[in-house]
C-alpha cells in the first residue's frame, strides 16, 4: 500500500513540475514578443515608398530619422517609445558639434510645437543623428546600438532609402517611410498624410488616435471650406517671409499656399513660381516690387531679422505701398519649421480667414482657436508661451522694420 502510495506522489510531483514548465514557457514567449498579442500580433503594412513591410509584436522602442517624422509620431501620442532623436529635436534647430556643450533653445523650439511641449522628454533621449534634415547622415552602427524596433523616416531620397533599408535588414529592423508635405492643404499632399498616421497606427498599434488626427485634419479643412467658399469679393494677398529649407526675407514666397487655399483664396503670387521642378505650387524668391499691389500682406514673424535686412534701404519704396499705408501687414506665425506644423497651419488659416473676411469667421476668437489646435495635437494649450517667444498674431508696422535694419 505504501508503495502504490508512494507511486501516485510521484505522479503527482511529475504533473505539478510540467504544468509550472509550461507555465514558464508561455510567459517567456509572451515577454519575448513585447506584448500581450505576442507573436500573434503579425500586420503587413505598405509605406509611403510601397514597401511592404512586415511589424512582428508591440513596438515598444522606436526610432525616428529624417525631416518631419518626430512631429507625426508624437502627434500620435507614443513619443515616450522613442529610443533616440535627432539633434535638432533635442536642441533646437541647430546642429550639435561633437566636443561641444549644447542647451536647449526654447525660442527656437517653440517654433516647432511637438519639440516645445516635449522638450523635458527630449532632455532624456541621446542623440543618434548629431543633425537633421532631408537625407541626414546616418550612423547606423550607433543606430542599432539602441536596438530599435522599428526605423521610421522621412525626406529620404531612394537611393538612401534602399541602403539603409538593407543595413537595418540585417539586424531584423524594419525601415518604414511616412511623410508631410509642406503644402498640406493640397489632396496629394492630405493623401500622403492620412497614409502616414495610418501606418503609424498600424505599427504602434494605436489606430484609433491617428484616425481621429486624420478626422481632425480633414474636418478642420472642411469648416474653412465652408466658411468661404461662397465669397464673390477676395482681396488680393501676399505672404513672405517664407521658411524654407532656413530662414528667408520678405521677398520669399509661396505660390498656391496651403492656408490661402484652404479659405478659397487666391495669392497675388500665385502661378509665378519660375521654379519647374517644384511645379506650380511651393516656396520660391520673387522681387520687391512683384507684391507692391497686394491689399494685404501677411508674413512670417520668425523670420523678423531676416524681413529687416531685406528690407535694408528700401523704406521710401515699402511706405508707397498701399498694404502698408492702410496699415494691412499681418504676422504668421511659424507655417514650416523642420516640415509643416499642421496645428499652426490650420491656426493661420483661421486668421487670415478672420483678417479678409471677419463676417464668416465672427465667431472665431483667435487665441482660442490656437489653444483648441495645439491641446489636440500636442496635448497642451500653447499660445501664452507662443506670445512670450515673440510668436504671435499681430498688425506689423513694416515701415519702422524698414527704419530699423
Amino acid at each position: 500500500m505504501k508503495r502504490v502510495n508512494r507511486f501516485f506522489s510521484i505522479i503527482m510531483v511529475m504533473a505539478i513540475c510540467a504544468s509550472l514548465i509550461m507555465t514558464f514557457v508561455a510567459c517567456d514567449k509572451k515577454d519575448t514578443n513585447n506584448g500581450n498579442n505576442g507573436a500573434n500580433n503579425n500586420r503587413q503594412i505598405t509605406d509611403i515608398s510601397g514597401e511592404q513591410i512586415n511589424i512582428s509584436g508591440n513596438i515598444d522602442r522606436i526610432a525616428c530619422i529624417g525631416t518631419g517624422v518626430l512631429r507625426m509620431i508624437s502627434y500620435a501620442g507614443v513619443q515616450d517609445r522613442i529610443v533616440c532623436i535627432e539633434g535638432t529635436d533635442k536642441f533646437g534647430h541647430t546642429a550639435i558639434k561633437k566636443g561641444q556643450k549644447s542647451i536647449v533653445n526654447e525660442k527656437q523650439l517653440i517654433k516647432k510645437p511637438y519639440a516645445y511641449v516635449n522638450k523635458e522628454l527630449f532632455k532624456t533621449k541621446d542623440v543618434c543623428s548629431e543633425g537633421g534634415g532631408a537625407n541626414p547622415p546616418i550612423d547606423v552602427e550607433t543606430l542599432i546600438n539602441f536596438r530599435p524596433q522599428v526605423v521610421f523616416c522621412s525626406y529620404i531620397d531612394q537611393d538612401m532609402l534602399d541602403k539603409l533599408r538593407n543595413d537595418l535588414k540585417q539586424f531584423n529592423i524594419p525601415l518604414v517611410k511616412i511623410y508631410i508635405d509642406t503644402d498640406i492643404y493640397h489632396e496629394k499632399a492630405r493623401e500622403n498624410i492620412r497614409k502616414s498616421f495610418t501606418i503609424i497606427g498600424k505599427v504602434c498599434d494605436v489606430e484609433e488616435r491617428c484616425n481621429e488626427i486624420i478626422k481632425k485634419i480633414d474636418d478642420t479643412f472642411a469648416d474653412l471650406d465652408n466658411r468661404t467658399k461662397d465669397i464673390t469679393n477676395r482681396p488680393t494677398v501676399y505672404v513672405g517671409a517664407m521658411s524654407y529649407r532656413g530662414a528667408h526675407g520678405i521677398d520669399w514666397t509661396y505660390s498656391k499656399f496651403s492656408c490661402l487655399q484652404a479659405i478659397n483664396t487666391p495669392g497675388i503670387m500665385d502661378g509665378k513660381n519660375p521654379s519647374l521642378a517644384q511645379g506650380p505650387s511651393g516656396a520660391f524668391q520673387c522681387g520687391i516690387e512683384d507684391f507692391k499691389d497686394c491689399d494685404y500682406m501677411f508674413l512670417d514673424i520668425t523670420n523678423e531679422q531676416q524681413i529687416k535686412e531685406t528690407l535694408k534701404g528700401k523704406k521710401e519704396l515699402i511706405s508707397t505701398y498701399d498694404c502698408v499705408k492702410n496699415n494691412k501687414v499681418h504676422s504668421m506665425i511659424s507655417y514650416n519649421y523642420y516640415s509643416t506644423n499642421i496645428e499652426y497651419a490650420l491656426a493661420i488659416s483661421y486668421y487670415i480667414g478672420k483678417i479678409l473676411y471677419p463676417n464668416n469667421f465672427s465667431d472665431v476668437v483667435i487665441e482660442d482657436k490656437v489653444n483648441e489646435l495645439t491641446t489636440f495635437f500636442d496635448g497642451v494649450p500653447l499660445y501664452d508661451d507662443m506670445v512670450r517667444y515673440g510668436l504671435e498674431f499681430r498688425t506689423i508696422d513694416l515701415a519702422s522694420l524698414a527704419t530699423s535694419a
